[in-house]
């Protein structure tokens, strides 16, 4: 499928003045404003300079594991590329993921990135997701203590696959776990911090690693954000269920 984009010159009788294309293209023009945002902070993070896209990833291989609706797959996929939109630094205290501190100020990044997002009404329902992320599974996480399935499930599964993304990469002291080592953290915490249920699907993707199954995620060109606009249906915005 060929992709157009939208900083390419259009004849002037393609030009399509219609109330419902400018909403489009001013909504698509925002959403790429807060992509660049994310590849702003991951270029800040020289030692995990993909986070975004290796998380929407992620996001997104379990959501197609757990067989959850085409939905939520979508929403994932665009959570995951902005859930660390919200970070106005990389905290030190990230070559300990386990750090209190670092629980932290990643709690709070996802909560001021969650306020730029509700900015956008069609981003409100992604908002949501990423303010979540840092609920752990014992009502004991950010920002409001949620515990089990009172927290939204694509919330659950985007917390986790961040935090298994990060140990995968090599931070100051910290060397870079292998998917083995990341999953076996994971599990450690299933029940306190993670909804157990996860721990197979994340499993199954470990696997799936292994096999060399998984292809490269590619990061998407941000002067072609329409199409991730409405790969991602947030022109159609719809409740989450926890």
């Amino acid at each position: 499928q060929q992709l157009v984009s939208l900083s390419r010159p259009t004849p002037p009788h393609a030009w399509d003045n219609s109330p419902d294309k400018l909403g489009t293209n001013l909504t698509a023009n925002r959403l790429q404003a807060f992509l660049r945002m994310a590849q702003r902070i991951d270029a800040d993070d020289p030692a995990n300079p993909e986070a975004s896209v290796l998380v929407s990833s992620l996001v997104e291989t379990i959501a197609q594991l757990m067989n959850l609706p085409f939905g939520r797959l979508r929403r994932l996929r665009l959570a995951g590329m902005l859930h660390r939109v919200g970070l106005t630094e990389i905290p030190a205290t990230l070559v300990n993921p386990d750090d209190p501190r670092t629980h932290m100020a990643l709690a709070q990044g996802a909560q001021f990135g969650a306020q730029l997002l509700r900015s956008m009404s069609e981003l409100r329902t992604i908002a949501r997701i990423i303010e979540h992320q840092n609920e752990w599974w014992n009502g004991k996480g950010q920002p409001e203590g949620l515990a089990g399935e009172a927290i939204p499930l694509e919330s659950r599964i985007l917390g986790l696959a961040a935090y298994f993304q990060e140990w995968m990469v090599a931070r100051g002291e910290r060397p870079a776990s292998t998917p083995e080592e990341a999953l076996a953290f994971c599990t450690a915490e299933a029940g306190t911090r993670w909804d157990p249920a996860l721990i197979e699907p994340l499993s199954n993707l470990v696997r799936l690693m292994q096999a060399g199954i998984l292809l490269d995620p590619v990061r998407p060109q941000l002067s072609n954000s329409q199409w991730l606009l409405h790969s991602t249906g947030i022109d159609l915005p719809e409740p989450i269920a926890p």
